[in-house]
C-alpha cells in the first residue's frame, strides 16, 4: 500500500474545518485561491530575489537567470531605446572595471541588435542588446 502525502490527522482537521465553515465558504476560498494563482501565471516572471552577479543599469528589469552555463546568465529589458541602453551598459560596466573589446551590429532593418564583448582581467562578458519595439530594449548577459 502506497503512502499518501496527506496524513490521517491532516484529513481529520480538513474535514473538521470543512464541516465548521460550510460548503459555500470553502468553495469561495478555493475559488479565490485559484483565481489569484491564475492571475500570476500569465504575468512575466520578474526575478528580483537576489542581487545579480553584476551591477546592471538602474532601469533594468531581470526576467530570467540561469547558472547552468547552457543559456544566457541574465536576461531582461530596459524601457529605453537601443542607443540609450548601449550607453547605460557602457557607463555601468565601465564603472565596474569592464573594458569594451568589440561591438558587432546585428539584426535586421526592422529589429536592430548589437553583440558586444567585454573583458575584466581574465574574465570575458558577452552582452546582446536588441530593440524589440521603439523605446524598449532587451538584454542578454553571459560570461565566456
Amino acid at each position: 500500500m502506497g503512502h499518501s502525502w496527506i496524513g490521517a490527522t491532516d484529513l481529520r482537521i480538513g474535514v473538521s474545518a470543512f464541516r465548521r465553515m460550510g460548503v459555500r465558504r470553502c468553495v469561495a476560498i478555493a475559488t479565490m485561491f485559484f483565481s489569484i494563482a491564475a492571475l500570476y501565471a500569465d504575468e512575466p516572471r520578474i526575478v528580483a530575489a537576489e542581487k545579480p552577479w553584476i551591477e546592471l543599469p538602474k532601469e533594468a528589469v531581470i526576467h530570467d537567470r540561469d547558472d547552468t552555463g547552457q543559456r544566457w546568465k541574465l536576461s531582461g529589458e530596459l524601457p529605453v531605446s537601443l542607443s540609450v541602453a548601449r550607453r547605460d551598459f557602457e557607463v555601468c560596466l565601465g564603472r565596474q572595471g569592464w573594458k569594451l573589446e568589440s561591438a558587432i551590429p546585428t539584426g535586421t532593418p526592422g529589429q536592430r541588435a548589437e553583440l558586444s564583448t567585454w573583458t575584466k582581467g581574465k574574465r570575458k562578458l558577452l552582452l546582446m542588446l536588441s530593440e524589440d519595439a521603439p523605446g524598449t530594449s532587451t538584454f542578454y548577459l553571459g560570461e565566456a
